[in-house]
C-alpha cells in the first residue's frame, strides 16, 4: 500500500510538473499577445527616439541616461571611443539588449512593446562582422529568396561597386565569404540591406574594411538616398557633411558635435 501511495504520490507530482509547465506556456503566451506590431500610421511618427537610457552589467552602468533622437530622412553618425557602448546602444533599439532605466521608442511606440519580427520589418541593422553565407552573390544579397526583384538586386550590386572589383553577381561564395576580401563582404551585406528596402538603418562600422575611394564612394551614395533614416557608427569621420547631425558617445553622455 505505501509502494501505491509512492507511485500515486511521484504520478502526482509528474502532473503538478506538467501542470506547471502548462502555466509557464500560457504565461509566455499571454505576454506575446501583449505585444503590438508598427501599424501604417505609426510611420508618420519619429523614427527613432532613445531617451535617458542607462544600460548596465553587475550594478555598474556601461551607458548612463543617454538621449537621442532620430527624425525621418535623418543621417546622423554616432561617434565615440573603441567599446564605449555604441554597438550595445544599437542592440537595445532592435529589443537585443535589455536596459535598466529609460524608454526606447520606434515611430513612437516603446520598443518593450514590440514585437521583434515588426521591428525588424522597419529597421535593417548591418553588423561590423557581415554572414556571408555559401551560395552566390545573388542568392547573398536575396537571402535565398527567388521571388525577390533580381534587377533591383543588380542595382544595389552596382550601387556598392561590387561590379568595378570584377565580381560577377552570380559568381559562388564559400562559407564565410572565404575567397573575397573582407572590405568586398562588407559591401555585399550593405547590398543586402539596401535590398530589403526598410525605413531605418542602423549600420555599424559599415566601412572599416573599405579602402579611401571605395569607402568614400559608398558613403555618399548610402547617405544620399532621402527616404531612408540612418544612425551610422564609424571611427572614419570621411565627408562629416554628409550627415544631419554628429553625437559623440561617452558612457555619461550623447552629446551633439559641431559640424
Amino acid at each position: 500500500m505505501a509502494k501505491s501511495n509512492g507511485i500515486m504520490y511521484e504520478y502526482g507530482t509528474v502532473m503538478g510538473l506538467s501542470e506547471m509547465k502548462k502555466e509557464v506556456f500560457s504565461y509566455t503566451e499571454r505576454q506575446v499577445d501583449k505585444l503590438q506590431r508598427i501599424s501604417t500610421g505609426d510611420l508618420e511618427n519619429i523614427p527613432i527616439e532613445i531617451t535617458d537610457i542607462s544600460i548596465g552589467y553587475e550594478e555598474k552602468d556601461i551607458l548612463h541616461d543617454i538621449s537621442l533622437t532620430l527624425h525621418k530622412g535623418e543621417k546622423i553618425l554616432l561617434a565615440g571611443e573603441s567599446g564605449i557602448g555604441k554597438t550595445t546602444l544599437f542592440k537595445a533599439v532592435v529589443k537585443q539588449q535589455e536596459y535598466s532605466k529609460g524608454e526606447i521608442r520606434i515611430f513612437g511606440q516603446k520598443v518593450d512593446s514590440l514585437m521583434e519580427d515588426s521591428i525588424f520589418e522597419h529597421i535593417c541593422y548591418v553588423e561590423q562582422n557581415p554572414v556571408i553565407f555559401e551560395g552566390t552573390i545573388l542568392e547573398n544579397i536575396m537571402l535565398g529568396n527567388q521571388k525577390a526583384d533580381k534587377d533591383y538586386a543588380m542595382d544595389v550590386f552596382q550601387m556598392m561597386n561590387l561590379d568595378q572589383d570584377g565580381l560577377d553577381i552570380h559568381q559562388y561564395l564559400k562559407q564565410d565569404g572565404a575567397n573575397i576580401s573582407k572590405g568586398q563582404k562588407q559591401r555585399i551585406s550593405l547590398a543586402r540591406g539596401l535590398f530589403q528596402r526598410k525605413k531605418i538603418y542602423l549600420l555599424d562600422e559599415p566601412f572599416s574594411a573599405l579602402d579611401g575611394e571605395n569607402g568614400s564612394m559608398i558613403e555618399r551614395r548610402i547617405m544620399s538616398i532621402p527616404e531612408i533614416s540612418v544612425i551610422c557608427i564609424s571611427h572614419k569621420r570621411m565627408h562629416p557633411e554628409l550627415y544631419d547631425a554628429i553625437y559623440k558617445l561617452t558612457s555619461m553622455e550623447c552629446s551633439i558635435v559641431t559640424i
